[in-house]
């Protein structure tokens, strides 16, 4: 089981990431690729639950970039620009970025 969980894994990985002979494929072409691929050279099960995690992991990414922008607007950017080092941590406007 951990070797066709891993078959899954690692073709998306090389599918996904820079080579020095081509292009990174987008997701959308990944998961295609592995659909394709299903029940001939991958494990439909292990496709099935690899794909689950990956829409599970975008909307968590939907739901952090949604809180984030939110957040993003109750910070004075002037403010912000103050905040170089760490012991800036220690200034008010550190603490007022936090508290939001």
């Amino acid at each position: 089981m951990l070797a066709r969980a891993m078959c899954v894994a690692d073709a998306y990985d090389a599918m996904s990431f820079q080579r020095p002979y081509r292009r990174p494929l987008w997701q959308t072409e990944c998961r295609a690729e592995l659909r394709r691929s299903c029940g001939s050279h991958f494990d439909p099960a292990m496709v099935d639950a690899f794909l689950a995690v990956l829409d599970d992991m975008d909307q968590k990414r939907k739901t952090c970039l949604a809180v984030a922008e939110k957040v993003s607007a109750l910070i004075d950017g002037d403010k912000h620009k103050k905040l170089r080092r760490r012991e800036d941590e220690a200034r008010e406007e550190y603490r007022e970025i936090v508290g939001s």
